[in-house]
């Protein structure tokens, strides 16, 4: 191959690794993690009386299977379900047992779509307590979907296609000229 050949092929090398690169970087939305942009109740507000659930909305939908909300009443007692319910970008925690004036905090931990965990905390309060419910001993089904074009296995192939094939012209490029090539050449 002559060197004018080599130049080319290496800038081809360059231009395909730069663009795996730039696929995986700019793979959109899947590939942030989740941002929690609202809570009902509002964090660090007061409601009139202890609800029956906390929603957090995200700016994607989270994965259901790996996401906890625990919330802890005013007398230090778990008052969540422990049971999440994930409806698109929305995940809800409802309350079980009773649910007294006071103030509660909100202890929460979601999987982003990317596989990267998120957490935080925020409290609210209640001016008056709200009747007992029932304690939930079924879980409720989580209405996980995951629409997302570039979820983690699409960016790991994506990733191992550049290497490969950045692999391959490598290889190509530096292997021997073979001896009818050679013969062409003298």
């Amino acid at each position: 191959m002559t060197s004018s050949a080599l130049r080319r092929a290496g800038r081809l090398l360059a231009v395909v690794v730069m663009l795996g690169f730039a696929a995986v970087l700019g793979a959109g939305p899947a590939a942030a993690h989740s941002v929690l942009l609202q809570t009902s109740p509002t964090r660090g507000g007061t409601v009139a009386t202890a609800p029956a659930s906390v929603a957090l909305t995200f700016n994607e939908m989270p994965q259901g299977e790996f996401s906890t909300i625990h919330v802890t009443g005013p007398d230090g007692q778990r008052r969540d379900s422990g049971h999440v319910q994930v409806v698109n970008d929305v995940v809800n925690e409802s309350f079980a047992g009773t649910r007294p004036a006071g103030r509660y905090v909100v202890d929460w931990r979601v999987v982003s779509a990317d596989g990267h965990p998120v957490s935080g905390e925020f409290t609210f309060s209640a001016r008056s307590a709200a009747p007992a419910l029932a304690v939930i001993g079924v879980p409720m089904p989580s209405s996980h979907v995951d629409n997302s074009p570039f979820n983690g296995g699409t960016i790991i192939a994506i990733v191992a296609g550049v290497i490969v094939f950045g692999g391959l012209i490598v290889f190509l490029l530096r292997r021997k000229p073979s001896s009818r090539s050679s013969a062409d050449h003298e």
